[in-house]
């Protein structure tokens, strides 16, 4: 398990940041942000830069998602 998986899967539902979340669900930031823009993918903004951040729990879902489209195609 690497070290971005412990981050994420931790009993904490804290927040993490674009690059961690793409990371996780093994995709890029783009479509990271393609995710939000679609509502596929809850984020939240803290900043007056508009910096996305996603709780870890809304990752797993995301994963598990993702996980049974590409199981069932």
């Amino acid at each position: 398990m690497s070290d971005t998986e412990r981050n994420v899967i931790d009993l904490d539902d804290g927040f993490v940041g674009i690059d961690e979340a793409a990371r996780f669900l093994g995709v890029s930031q783009a479509t990271i942000r393609r995710m939000t823009a679609a509502n596929k993918l809850r984020c939240y903004r803290f900043s007056r830069m508009g910096h996305r951040r996603f709780r870890k729990s809304d990752l797993l879902e995301a994963f598990e998602i993702r996980y049974n489209e590409r199981k069932s195609a």
